[in-house]
């Protein structure tokens, strides 16, 4: 394992901000106590609101360095995107908590949503342990501002975009941000190949620091042109956000023709009125 990926492999395991410093496995901590900024009544909005095949855009305050080395240093809001895979059957690991062997799981009327091997809200995203599928909620214990965005205008469409990124379940790290070699996907490129196989136009790339040389030498020769999940924001239709984000001080961090005011806009748990049905999820 090189530098640069062992630096990002911490990234993700050692959790530090002013109040809190903790290391993996969760709820290690040495210093303080993690607080997200997501509340309860963020979740059941994203709950009610999300549809597989859409994506989630989120940050983490206590990630230290990915805020630094992915968002900081590129001048975006968000350092990570999730695809919301939905309902799926599978097996959850016992050692890591993610769900192998994860298939479509299309429930029919009046079937259960209750069982082993049934998940009805998951994600697959590209992390440093490589292209895993977890349950929702997990994601939400660990981020602090969170987006859905809707590229799909079909049924099909949404069922291309779940298929293609369990399809790439297993997958490494890409931790030099750069097509060739060994296949391997982070976050975004994850996002961006879904789109494709779906048929849809993804965000354009953009020349970003990927690189431990390029924090250090600011020069452009140790920029990639790499997705950036700020422009799916730009790019897509918002579904819904976490109250969090309506906190200027966050929304101005992003780039992008119109990103502030569509993060602004998007419906949230304080705006968007939850049916009864849903409260109780």
């Amino acid at each position: 394992m090189g530098i640069q990926s062992t630096l990002v492999g911490l990234g993700g395991d050692i959790w530090a901000s002013k109040r809190m410093l903790a290391i993996w496995p969760w709820p290690a901590v040495l210093v303080g106590k993690h607080s997200n900024a997501i509340s309860g009544d963020d979740y059941r909005c994203f709950c009610r609101l999300l549809e597989p095949g859409d994506f989630l855009l989120t940050n983490c305050s206590s990630y230290f360095l990915s805020n630094f080395f992915i968002a900081k240093r590129n001048g975006t809001a968000f350092s990570h995107l999730a695809v919301y895979s939905g309902p799926v059957l599978g097996r959850r690991s016992d050692d890591t908590g993610f769900i192998l062997k994860a298939s479509p799981w299309l429930q029919v009327p009046g079937e259960s949503a209750d069982g082993p091997g049934r998940f009805k809200r998951t994600i697959t995203h590209a992390i440093s342990e490589g292209v895993v599928v977890e349950d929702l909620f997990d994601l939400f214990k660990h981020v602090d501002w969170a987006v859905a965005v809707r590229a799909w205008e079909t049924k099909e469409q949404a069922a291309a975009i779940v298929k293609a990124g369990l399809g790439q379940v297993g997958l490494e790290y890409n931790f030099d941000f750069k097509p060739g070699g060994n296949p391997s996907s982070y976050c975004t490129e994850l996002g961006a190949f879904c789109l494709k196989a779906a048929g849809i136009e993804e965000p354009e790339k953009r020349a970003a620091i990927t690189s431990l040389a390029g924090i250090i030498i600011p020069a452009k020769g140790f920029k990639t042109s790499v997705y950036l999940a700020d422009d799916y924001l730009v790019k897509f239709r918002a579904i819904c956000c976490s109250m969090s984000c309506g906190d200027p001080d966050f929304s101005r961090r992003g780039k992008g023709k119109g990103f502030r005011k569509k993060l602004l806009e998007a419906p949230d748990a304080s705006t968007f009125s939850l049916p009864n049905s849903a409260r109780g999820e």
